[in-house]
């Protein structure tokens, strides 16, 4: 314990580390080593004895030649750097703020594995990778700061998107819906502790609720109302502040500490970082790229400069040399010689030093070539090796934003019941003659399987690798065009309908309303509906070659019953007059009259279908086939009503006055009629008399009736 004040003292504990270094050194050395090194001065200009030559200094203590042990009580410390000295009511941070100072917010590699470009300022492409390893969270003072931090960029997220995530994760709360309840309200409202300072804070954050839930339908918040709720709040709270500072402030005081908000938090401030730094590398390159070009430039007109200097030298030499030579004709003769000699000389030198270089880049590529054969027949059967090893359970040809794709689907392992099962989905494009590849392990299939069949309970492998369940799992598949090369993305979220919505309508389909979605794409049709009652979705996927098969078989019988009245009018002599776009809104009509939804009497599951004309065949048919089952149904029926009253009696009981029925053969009695058995009922007892023994041995007598 040591005292800084008179009035005040403190006990050194084991500091929080922020840095880099000590980090790694604190799995080495001691507790009273990190005091050591934290409580060291920057300069080195402590003496390195006890006792200092300086008298004002005796007072001083070296720490960094004592231990923590041998510190007397009441001794007095310059330069001592403290750490998290502030009480906790005297903490001013924020929750996540707090939260990711005690290092409990992790860092996530989103790009780790992704090798995409993009293309920033100046024209620069840069890795999102390495700007992600940029962005990496070091403690350090913001204002000098190496790169951009994600925890300087929070406060700069967009409220809309937070207050957008907040809605959907209390919307998920059980029930799950979409619209926020006043259960859901008060739950979020005692989490989130509003108005701390404010009296009566509960009474103000319910009439909040109600202000804004008594103006929409069902008394509930959708998203416009939540956001109008939370505003509200924030005007409570902080009067003095504009609407957009108060909101702000509740929001990071608050709702930022729900797990799904927080991610997504943390996710924007991070591209938000990646996005500034991006700019600060591209000036930085386009920077280094005018100096190099300016230096280049000079040292340009510097060899420019110095090779003009040389021409002119060697000109007037030469000019000289001429000039002597007119004189000296005997010398110039000698000279010539001994050039012309100098001359023989080196070509044949020169020759030598070409042939055996040519010799050498000869034998080099040559034994290029062989390595990369030996490497070239190495991947052959490494590739073999792998189709072996794996076994193809669906390939199909699609067509996505005008991309043609071959998808095949393989099990990864030397068979299907192999212990690790994963799906290897390999998309290749004949247009680049490139190949995507995607792994999928268990969980992920059976999330992305569940999600898309919509199933009550797990699934199992028969119906995970079913022809049309795998289907659904290629509708995740996704086109991005970079530099207008086609790159294929997996998506792992949601579906979402190919094509362009052409129709969003409430309609009805056998006395039950559906809200109906209707998308058109190059190849087909999507109908999708929605029953608001039970929450289920149906989805139904007609081709333009079957719709067209119905549109003539509709426009036949139109012809036959001379019917020009009716909507099929506008049908043509090929049956395809209505898929043109001015006569859309006449298709989207017909396909409304034709839906169906039927269920199947084996699995007894409901669909959607899109009914065809009947003939007079096929309605007798089906005319017979229902007269058939409901007499089998008569005839079924009534003989499991003779078996019911062959198994119960009717028994009156005086106690009550009423009549129970008794099981013969398992003894069991109720008050209920058998379900069956309705709505007959069995006879009453005869009112007779009859003999009966008793256990003892006695004789009694016994009237069922009474």
């Amino acid at each position: 314990q040591a005292t800084i004040f008179d009035d005040f003292s403190f006990t050194l504990m084991r500091p929080y580390d922020h840095t880099h270094i000590l980090r790694s050194e604190a799995s080495e050395k001691s507790n009273e080593e990190i005091c050591r090194r934290l409580m060291r001065r920057s300069n080195n200009d402590l003496p390195t004895t006890h006792e200092s030559d300086n008298p004002a200094d005796t007072g001083k203590i070296e720490v960094r030649e004592r231990q923590i042990s041998d510190i007397p009580d009441g001794s007095n410390f310059m330069g001592v750097r403290l750490w998290k000295l502030v009480s906790k009511k005297d903490d001013k941070r924020q929750a996540w703020r707090r939260e990711y100072d005690d290092g409990a917010i992790g860092w996530t590699c989103d790009y780790d594995k992704s090798r995409v470009s993009k293309q920033f300022c100046f024209g620069v492409k840069l890795k999102l990778r390495e700007l992600e390893d940029m962005c990496v969270d070091v403690p350090c003072d913001p204002d000098n700061s190496l790169h951009m931090q994600r925890v300087n960029f929070v406060s700069k997220v967009e409220t809309n998107k937070l207050l957008g995530e907040a809605f959907r994760f209390v919307c998920q709360w059980h029930p799950v819906g979409k619209l926020i309840d006043q259960v859901k309200w008060a739950n979020f409202a005692r989490k989130m502790r509003f108005l701390p300072g404010v009296k009566n804070s509960k009474h103000e954050v319910d009439m909040a609720f109600f202000r804004q839930s008594s103006q929409r339908a069902g008394r509930k918040l959708d998203e416009e109302g939540f956001t109008a709720t939370i505003q509200d709040i924030a005007k409570l709270q902080y009067p003095n502040f504009d609407e957009e500072n108060s909101l702000s402030l509740v929001l990071w005081d608050t709702v930022i500490m729900l797990p799904s908000v927080k991610r997504l938090v943390w996710f924007e401030a991070k591209q938000l970082a990646m996005k500034q730094e991006a700019s600060r590398v591209c000036a930085q390159i386009r920077l280094a790229a005018c100096y190099r070009r300016k230096v280049a430039y000079q040292t340009y007109c510097k060899t420019v400069q110095t090779a003009s200097k040389f021409a002119r030298i060697i000109r007037w030499r030469i000019a000289a040399k001429r000039m002597h030579a007119l004189a000296q004709s005997l010398e110039n003769d000698r000279r010539f010689r001994l050039r012309f000699t100098a001359v023989i000389k080196i070509q044949k030198n020169w020759r030598c030093y070409h042939w055996k270089s040519f010799f050498a880049s000869h034998l080099k590529a040559k034994s290029d070539n062989e390595r990369q054969e030996r490497e070239k027949h190495r991947y052959l059967l490494k590739q073999k090796k792998r189709i072996r090893e794996t076994e193809l359970v669906y390939r199909r040809i699609l067509r996505i934003r005008c991309v043609t794709l071959v998808v095949s689907m393989m099990f990864k392992g030397n068979s299907i019941s192999s212990y690790e099962k994963n799906i290897v989905v390999d998309t290749y494009v004949p247009r680049t003659k490139e190949v995507f590849h995607f792994v999928l392990n268990e969980t992920i299939l059976r999330d992305c399987m569940e999600s898309s069949l919509q199933s009550d309970g797990p699934l199992s492998w028969n119906e995970m690798l079913h022809k049309d369940a795998l289907f659904l799992l290629t509708k995740r598949l996704m086109v991005r065009f970079v530099n207008r090369r086609p790159i294929i993305i997996f998506r792992r979220r949601s579906i979402t309908e190919p094509g362009e919505l052409v129709a969003k309508r409430c309609t009805r389909i056998g006395g039950v309303v559906f809200v109906l979605f209707i998308y058109r794409s190059p190849n087909d049709f999507v109908i999708c509906a929605y029953d608001r009652n039970t929450s289920t979705q149906f989805r139904l996927v007609v081709t333009l070659t079957e719709l067209q098969k119905q549109l003539r078989e509709a426009s036949h019988l139109q012809q036959r019953k001379n019917h020009h009245d009716s909507i099929h009018g506008n049908i043509d002599s090929k049956g395809v007059g209505l898929l043109t776009v001015p006569k859309q809104y006449k298709m989207i009509s017909w396909i409304e009259s034709k839906l169906q939804v039927i269920k199947d009497p084996l699995t007894r599951i409901s669909a959607l279908v899109l009914s065809k004309p009947e003939r007079k065949e096929e309605a007798r048919k089906r005319a017979s086939v229902v007269i058939q089952c409901a007499w089998r149904q008569f005839l079924s029926r009534k003989v499991v009503r003779s078996n019911i009253k062959l198994a119960f009696d009717k028994v009156f009981d005086r106690d009550y006055c009423k009549y129970y029925y008794v099981h013969k053969s398992q003894n069991k009695s109720q008050w209920e009629k058998p379900k069956l058995l309705e709505p007959d009922d069995l006879d009453d007892p005869v009112d007779r008399w009859e003999v009966v023994l008793h256990q003892n041995g006695a004789k009694y007598y016994f009237n069922a009736a009474t």
